[in-house]
């Protein structure tokens, strides 16, 4: 007998209240519901992918305006999602994770394609399970058994933080797994409109269609010059086929090479914030180890004629009426195919600084002043061993720079997003910055003040400390120099 798994009617999304809802019944209670929470955020962030790819499909808003007007209304009209899926299943299309010949969000089983040597554990999809010819060492527990909604959780954010392997096995649409910022609304509601897309927001991207209205399997590394929006929303870069077993769980699946997006310049994740490069091409931001991304939240407000880079477009196109945005941050850190860690931040920032563009050019010119601020620290921290003690030149810059950074996100996410925003005038904003230059150097000489007890006070100490305080001091005042003769 053949189990299935009908994702309209099942309930697998877990919620921040401690329920799990089917897909129907998530979006028929929007409106009542906190929002999505899965054990990882990864897992979340692809959930609400899936189910945003979902709506619009489902709706097609035309425009900013008809979404503005939706998220007015403050609840789903269901009958549109009931046209939608007689339409779907007319199609062919299945909600069923199980069916023999279009399973949802995964390839249907071919002997000749997968082959019973490519069978491996459900493992393989769940990232925080160490994998490799040494996981043993780090996990003791035995292979998992999914149930079928976890497994497609799992399944979801495979894709979605999928990095390219050996053998020719691509990575996810946009390449090395990069951060993505999604707006949290009050109502589970309120989340997935403010992170959908119109039709006319997507500019030259095509709307196109999900992974479950495509009537072609995946066909391993089938590479793709151009994607359209719903199509890379639902991107499935790995073949998968899940394995239901005589007990309802999933143990095992069928695994190999996926789609492989090549990348071009019209490609813009709705989701992702860009950063220009010296070559003129956008990039998208990438998480790194032990970097807090408050210290490049300017990649989330507007550049005038885009110089700097790009916000996520569901930032730029945020519908009128919220005076801050309530943004959540999720990132996969990767070296090569190796998975090293995942972060998530929460941010709340205020409106009046990410949609202006020449605040958002302000923002992004004094974070870098902190960083060419916090690069001055290293240096001398480095340069402080000589004729010092040898172990010095190992520990004191970072802890330097991390006793820098604690008092920058003080400041910046305080009075200073506070004092932006105020600023109406080219003197307002004269002023503001030179109010930067005097914050930051009394947080260097804090910084220098607070170590003191680290390093010392023998004589060899403090000469190693006056070199430092040296060093710092005078690449700050060529930096504020450089930064004061560019506004003459």
């Amino acid at each position: 007998m053949r189990l299935t798994f009908n994702v309209l009617h099942e309930p697998w999304i877990p919620m921040a209240n401690g329920e799990r809802r089917s897909l129907l019944s998530a979006l028929e209670n929007a409106a009542a519901l906190p929002g999505v929470l899965c054990a990882s955020p990864l897992e979340t962030c692809a959930v609400y992918r899936l189910m945003i790819a979902f709506a619009m499909d489902a709706l097609q808003l035309q425009n900013r305006d008809e979404r503005a007007a939706l998220l007015k209304r403050g609840a789903f009209d269901m009958r549109p999602f009931r046209e939608y899926i007689e339409r779907c299943e007319g199609e062919g299309a299945s909600f069923d994770l199980f069916d023999a010949r279009r399973p949802f969000m995964q390839s249907a089983y071919d002997a000749q394609v997968d082959g019973e040597e490519k069978r491996r554990a459900a493992a393989e999809i769940v990232l925080d399970v160490p994998s490799g010819n040494n996981h043993v060492f780090f996990d003791h527990q035995p292979s998992p058994i999914l149930r079928p909604g976890d497994a497609l959780c799992h399944l979801l954010s495979a894709y979605l933080f999928c990095t390219a392997a050996a053998q020719g096995y691509p990575s996810s649409v946009n390449n090395t797994p990069c951060v993505y910022v999604l707006h949290r609304g009050k109502t589970l509601f309120a989340t997935l409109v403010l992170n959908m897309l119109s039709v006319a927001e997507c500019g030259n991207i095509a709307y196109g269609r999900p992974a479950w209205r495509a009537e072609a399997q995946v066909t391993p590394k089938e590479e793709f010059a151009n994607v359209d929006m719903l199509q890379a929303l639902t991107w499935r870069p790995r073949r998968v086929t899940l394995i239901c077993g005589e007990d309802g769980a999933v143990s095992e699946l069928y695994l190999q090479q996926g789609q492989n997006f090549k990348g071009n310049a019209l490609w813009r994740d709705p989701h992702v914030p860009y950063r220009c490069q010296k070559s003129g091409e956008y990039a998208s931001i990438k998480p790194q180890r032990g970097r807090a991304f408050w210290r490049d939240m300017g990649s989330l407000a507007a550049s005038r004629e885009d110089r700097y880079g790009r916000p996520p477009l569901v930032v730029a196109n945020t519908p009128r009426g919220l005076p801050n945005y309530d943004l959540f941050l999720t990132g996969l850190i990767t070296d090569n195919a190796a998975l090293v860690d995942m972060v998530e931040e929460e941010m709340l920032l205020p409106r009046d600084v990410l949609e202006d563009g020449e605040r958002g050019d302000i923002l992004r010119e004094d974070l870098q002043f902190l960083e060419n601020c916090a690069a001055a620290l290293r240096r001398a921290a480095d340069s402080a061993g000589e004729g010092g003690r040898s172990d010095q030149k190992s520990f004191l810059a970072p802890i330097l720079q991390n006793t820098f950074f604690q008092m920058a996100h003080n400041y910046i996410l305080g009075p200073y997003l506070e004092a932006l925003t105020g600023c109406e005038s080219e003197e307002d904003y004269l002023r503001q910055r030179g109010d930067v230059h005097e914050e930051v150097l009394r947080m260097l000489l804090r910084t220098l003040d607070k170590e003191k007890l680290r390093l010392g006070d023998d004589a060899r100490n403090l000469q190693i400390q006056a070199r430092m305080r040296k060093s710092i001091l005078m690449r700050y005042y060529a930096e504020r120099k450089k930064r004061e003769d560019e506004w003459k």
